[in-house]
């Protein structure tokens, strides 16, 4: 398992704070089986649909085929706590009222037993209906299991223009689309309001898209939020590094390097299209993470391994610390909050502009999947249709604490979010999910689990100093990469 600095929403946290000691053991908990690549499969074909007016927002259910209960298997993300379970269930109960002899049953499973449950349900043939919420790192992990719903999206006509921002694209592969969006978690910069006073510097600008809004003028402003022990900032030729107590920034200790790769113009996938070539040692990539890499050891507005056990002394994630002006991160952070907001004053500004020079942000997303092994799919594709409805996909969305994925519902969020956190700029993330990347970070590639390990050990021993040479590090690791790559094509 590696450090706490280096645990990310992957392996940390991927859901409310009554769940972090699970999620803390994400990173144990036994690895998936492999995956086939992604191959045409025979796709299902519905029964022939009573008729079904055209939809002009999101999905309409239609009634359901026949009896039957559908499970839910809940745990591959958000959706354990407590007041999460009685929710879901309360949604149960209303399918149930309002489709009689049809019942929902979510089954909750801990996430750091969600792989070894699913497996189990699968090789006793007792296949869940539905797994919801699944982020796309969960949809590619166990990839050749889910159906391919699109020919129940062609036969009902499904509206997909209502989604907002490429959520469709993050679910759809070429052989096939997994789910629909439900709720998305876009990536903004967090800020702390007090500490950017006391430091007398602007705080980040709100509006994207800014060419003068780049990741090297967030360097140069986070270094004059970054200050010694002896109150120097690191913009001061008297400051020294060593005795940092604060930081400006600290933006990759949740996020992964593939997360912001194309920003600066790398791919997002580590591989290439056709999932063969390793590419982490391609110019683009190799000048990206020398960048992350000089925020710490060259303009030291980023803490390294040692220093950043600091950051968790008295908080569950770095920004609750109190010593960092600005962290880049996602909106499933609503649980920290209450936390932040007891401490300091907070708001969010907008992602920089990358090198690449077109305005792009990260994205996770929230989903639903159906199990191909299951054996009623018309019913469960009915079910599926009522979660993504206009009227219930806003209340899962406040369920898992997520933007809801229709663009129609962005405002009735922000008005939540306003009244419960009032003078925040919640509009940020709405703009965000505009110039989100697709595919997304978290989308299959081959053993996605190793290749997703290799980069963090490799970027592990930047932050730590064992090796202080980019190209070397990553040029090791690509080789390690394409050493798997080559090894699963011998059997896919």
């Amino acid at each position: 398992m590696t450090s706490k600095w280096m645990l990310n929403r992957r392996t940390f946290l991927r859901g409310t704070v009554t769940v972090l000691a699970g999620s803390a053991l994400a990173a144990c908990a036994p690895a998936p089986a492999p995956t086939k690549a992604p191959t045409q499969q025979p796709a299902e074909k519905p029964g022939e649909p009573t008729a079904v007016p055209e939809p002009t927002t999101a999905p309409q259910p239609t009634p359901a085929a026949a009896a039957a209960k559908v499970v839910v298997f809940v745990g591959f993300g958000t959706g354990t706590a407590p007041e999460q379970m009685e929710a879901h269930n309360q949604l149960a109960k209303e399918y149930a009222d309002a489709h009689p002899g049809v019942q929902v049953e979510f089954l909750t499973v801990p996430w750091a037993e969600r792989n070894t449950k699913f497996s189990t349900m699968l090789a006793g043939d007792m296949a869940p209906d539905i797994c919801m919420p699944i982020g796309v790192g969960g949809c590619a992990a166990f990839f050749d299991e889910w159906l391919d719903i699109k020919p129940f999206v062609d036969r009902d006509k499904i509206d997909l223009s209502v989604f907002v921002g490429r959520t469709v694209e993050f679910h759809t592969y070429p052989t096939k689309m997994v789910g629909l969006p439900i709720g998305a978690y876009p990536e903004v910069i967090f800020y702390n309001e007090d500490l950017f006073d006391a430091a007398e510097a602007e705080y980040p600008p709100h509006e994207f898209g800014s060419k003068d809004w780049t990741y090297d003028a967030l360097v140069e402003l986070a270094k004059l939020v970054t200050v010694d022990s002896a109150g120097n900032n690191a913009a001061s030729p008297s400051f020294k590094w060593e005795e940092t107590v604060q930081w400006g920034w600290d933006g990759l200790s949740w996020n992964h390097l593939r997360d912001v790769a194309p920003k600066w113009g790398a791919t997002q996938l580590a591989v290439s299209d056709d999932y063969k070539t390793a590419k982490v040692n391609s110019p683009e990539w190799l000048a990206m993470v020398q960048w992350n890499y000089d925020t710490i050891w060259k303009h030291h507005i980023r803490a390294n391994s040692e220093q950043g056990g600091v950051l968790y002394e008295s908080s569950g994630d770095p920004f609750g610390s109190n010593k960092v002006g600005m962290w880049e991160c996602h909106s499933w952070m609503t649980w920290a909050y209450q936390g932040w907001t007891d401490l300091f004053n907070w708001n969010m500004g907008a992602i920089p502009m990358g090198p690449v020079g077109k305005m792009l942000t990260d994205c996770d997303a929230d989903t639903f999947v159906m199990c191909k092994r299951a054996k009623q799919h018309e019913v469960t594709w009915e079910v599926a249709k009522w979660f993504c409805s206009p009227e219930i996909l806003p209340r899962l969305a406040d369920i898992w604490g997520c933007v809801p994925a229709l663009t129609a519902a962005g405002a009735d969020w922000k008005a939540k979010m306003d009244e419960k956190w009032p003078g925040k700029d919640w509009q940020v993330m709405l703009e965000s999910l505009k110039y989100t990347f697709a595919p997304n970070s978290e989308s299959w590639i081959p053993d996605v689990e190793k290749i997703n390990d290799l980069i963090n050990k490799a970027w592990e021993a930047l932050t730590t100093g064992q090796s202080t040479s980019v190209e070397e590090t990553f040029t090791n690791c690509n080789n390690e990469i394409q050493a798997v790559l080559d090894e699963y094509w011998k059997t896919h």
